[in-house]
């Protein structure tokens, strides 16, 4: 058993990148759907599995912050870098994506369906509400960095206070899951279910620290046992909205644990076998946050082109999916060489100067 958790893990980047890719096949799945562009219900037997993405994006986001900030924790000084790695991490690509985004919508490509209000606008770009209410956000992806944005705030309270305020984030669990069963149940604020992700993916990080490297296999085997539970359970489901519905919401119940299972699972297999895994996995691991936030607008943008031109029904529409896929993919990963992998190396160099 090991008690240091090394923090480049490559099955963490792998499992990232194919997270990226299944939300990448979900909207391809999801936009080929809508009547404009001709209502064609491609691979639904698997893509509809793809927004899950999103849901382990949350669990592997409340792992890797326990485990980058765990020395950190209770050490009041480490609070202005923390804030500025998660900043410069959170931001500045997003800040570029998002401003073209909106000089797209502002000549008339896409169909723009968000408040043009400087105070939602303002709001979509610090992802957090100004007005209290809800953003209604230019790139729809994004719902995810307001989650994201909130729950690193939080995390400052165990920079200053310690590891005894880690039963703060237990009652907030608990807040969350008696709010649930008592039927509070509130999408969009700090009761919603999505809050669990990261605060199991804390508990992760905390039971990794405590599980025998030759228990990997089993771990993860246990987290792909519960996805099959899920895929069981929520056979109907085919797109992330109705996973909001009551009749549906118990499965986070189930998503979370297999998540850290898999997550930790993947992690004790990794260093009890020293895998390698293919660069193509580990480059789309890195590229994950690009891929993640062009790859809708890259896929609406070339469905349009493509419904002007006729090239999904001179293709087929099954042909037409892999080929939005491959090109909506490889834009993620053009986009990370040329906008976030610079300018994550200009922060870097700033804090260090």
């Amino acid at each position: 058993m090991h008690n240091n958790v090394k923090k480049n893990i490559e099955s963490v980047q792998v499992l990232r990148g194919l997270a990226a890719l299944a939300v990448v096949c979900y909207h391809t799945y999801i936009i080929l759907m809508e009547p404009q562009y001709g209502s064609h219900v491609v691979f639904q037997g698997f893509a509809k599995y793809g927004f899950l993405g999103v849901s382990f994006f949350f669990v592997l986001s409340g792992f890797i912050i326990y485990l980058a900030h765990d020395k950190d924790l209770g050490v009041p000084s480490s609070v202005p870098t923390y804030i500025y790695k998660r900043a410069a991490r959170v931001y500045p690509a997003y800040w570029v994506y998002l401003t073209l985004f909106l000089l797209a919508a502002a000549v008339g490509i896409g169909y723009p369906d968000f408040s043009w209000h400087p105070i939602n606008l303002i709001s979509s770009y610090i992802l957090f509400p100004l007005d209290g209410g809800a953003i209604s956000l230019p790139l729809k992806v994004a719902w995810t960095l307001v989650y994201e944005v909130r729950f690193y705030l939080l995390f400052i309270v165990l920079l200053l206070f310690g590891r005894r305020a880690l039963w703060g984030f237990v009652g907030w669990a608990g807040v969350i899951i008696v709010g649930y069963f008592a039927g509070w149940f509130l999408p969009f604020d700090l009761l919603s279910l999505w809050n669990l992700y990261f605060l199991m993916g804390m508990l992760g990080f905390v039971l990794l620290k405590h599980i025998p490297e030759r228990l990997g296999a089993v771990v993860f085997m246990a987290g792909m046992l519960l996805f099959v539970l899920y895929a069981v359970l929520g056979s109907e489901i085919i797109r992330i909205a109705n996973l909001s519905e009551e009749r549906f919401s118990y499965l986070h119940f189930i998503l979370g644990p297999s998540f850290w299972c898999i997550i930790i699972g993947a992690i004790l297999i990794e260093r009890r076998y020293a895998l390698r895994y293919p660069s193509l996995l580990r480059f789309f691991g890195d590229a994950s946050y690009s891929v993640y936030l062009v790859h809708s607008a890259v896929i609406s943008v070339l469905t349009q082109i493509s419904m002007k031109f006729g090239v999904i029904d001179a293709i087929g529409p099954h042909a037409y999916f892999l080929v939005a896929f491959l090109i909506a993919a490889s834009a993620g990963g053009v986009a990370y060489r040329l906008v976030e992998q610079p300018l994550i190396g200009v922060f870097a160099r700033l804090r260090t100067s």
